[in-house]
């Protein structure tokens, strides 16, 4: 069963995307709770760090799944995706400058995942004998 092409291009923007987000990520969570970037709107909250991470480290599998072609992977990535919009929406609304251009990227590349994994597959065509 040979991969679909835009399976192949959303598992590897899916890789990225996570890999890019924990990248991204892990120094927020490295400066703790109680970090005064929190407090002071330098940087995003914890939980959504945390949350950017989870999801980031749960995406690396899901590309991996959608590679191999499992269903099980399609639905985790579309879920994750989704999941990467809502956590990027608040950066869309109230951050400044460059946040909020990472975060309009941010939503724009899951939701390029989502519907590269929703596009429709081509059919195959039937075999016919031909005429003699």
């Amino acid at each position: 069963m040979t991969r679909p092409r835009t399976f192949g291009i959303a598992a590897v923007l899916m890789l990225l995307f996570s890999l890019i987000s924990i990248a991204v990520e892990t120094p927020n969570l490295m400066l703790g709770l109680g970090a005064a970037t929190q407090f002071n709107g330098d940087g995003p909250p914890f939980l959504l760090s945390l949350l950017n991470v989870v999801v980031g480290a749960m995406g690396v599998v899901a590309a991996f799944g959608v590679w191999r072609m499992q269903k099980w992977a399609v639905v985790l990535t579309i879920v994750l995706a989704a999941i990467s919009i809502l956590a990027s929406l608040p950066a869309v609304l109230f951050a400044p400058g460059m946040l909020k251009l990472g975060g309009l990227v941010g939503v724009v590349w899951a939701a390029a995942i989502i519907a590269l994994l929703l596009w429709p597959q081509p059919k195959a065509r039937p075999v016919t004998a031909k005429a003699q």
